[in-house]
């Protein structure tokens, strides 16, 4: 057999370069609206994994996850052979209920403005996704541009996040039982995602570190949970009503648990735990 490039191969290659023609243009004006037109049909096309699709669409649709600046100045492109696009991509690949995760370009206009990220569990015959914010409103109440290290720090929280998908359902599903109570829910959604965190912190020093040092790319540990605490008591001691997202937990459970149990044979919430 004649050895040469193979068409799968040379579909990657071809696809890849129109993000990084794009990119190095510093921008995707007339490529964006072809792309997203054109190319996505082309990407169902090869034969490259769902997950190097999701990745391939979330850097066109986040053009700042698509570059960095090196430490000399120099913009660079990320590419597949990058540990953290493998990373990634090997994640969005994760199977869940034997559904996929996809990348969803859309806003988070149903979220709080502090909320950066977040991803929506899969479930029987319904595919899972994760969405990013652009940009958030900074504290002068002022639309600031999400960095390259912020957006994929993003990404990678909520694709570690999502794993936990089994574990909510079952949270959830107690909670409407009378099985636990709003202490009890509140405090395992939250020990799931200080675990989360410690995976975020164990994934910087495995992959974006080492990445960011050959790279030349300055990175911010702090991005990185490395300041975290070892257990999930003190973490909480400190975190808690720092952050109105962990509200978040409290507040699902009186708007949609309470009204349930109140109407089901349940009959009541159980006694609170001491």
């Amino acid at each position: 057999m004649e050895r040469g490039i193979s068409t799968s191969m040379w579909q990657k290659n071809s696809l890849y370069a129109i993000l990084l023609i794009s990119v190095a243009a510093g921008g995707y004006g007339i490529l964006s609206t072809a792309w997203q037109s054109g190319c996505c049909e082309f990407l169902a096309q090869t034969t490259i994994s769902h997950g190097e699709k999701q990745v391939q669409k979330m850097l066109v649709d986040r053009p700042n996850m698509a570059k960095y600046t090196a430490l000399n100045g120099e913009i660079k492109a990320i590419t597949p052979q990058d540990a953290i696009w493998q990373w990634a991509a090997k994640n969005y690949n994760t199977t869940i209920y034997e559904s996929r995760i996809n990348w969803d370009k859309g806003e988070l206009i149903d979220k709080p403005s502090h909320y950066i990220a977040e991803n929506t569990s899969p479930q029987h015959g319904q595919s899972g996704s994760i969405r990013i914010r652009p940009a958030i409103m900074n504290a002068d109440g002022k639309l600031e541009v999400l960095s390259f290290e912020m957006l994929w720090n993003a990404c990678i929280f909520e694709l570690i996040n999502i794993r936990n998908a089994e574990k909510s359902l079952a949270i959830y599903s107690q909670a409407l039982t009378g099985e636990i109570n709003r202490a009890q829910f509140v405090r395992q959604y939250q020990l799931a995602e200080y675990q989360s965190l410690v995976k975020l912190k164990q994934f910087y020093q495995d992959v974006w570190l080492p990445w960011a040092t050959a790279h030349k790319f300055a990175s911010n540990p702090e991005l990185w949970e490395q300041s975290l605490p070892a257990s999930y008591e003190e973490w909480i001691r400190i975190r808690y009503g720092q952050n109105n997202a962990y509200k978040y937990f409290e507040d699902y459970y009186d708007r949609v648990i309470v009204p349930h149990l109140k109407h089901s044979s349940v009959g009541q919430e159980p006694q609170k735990a001491k």
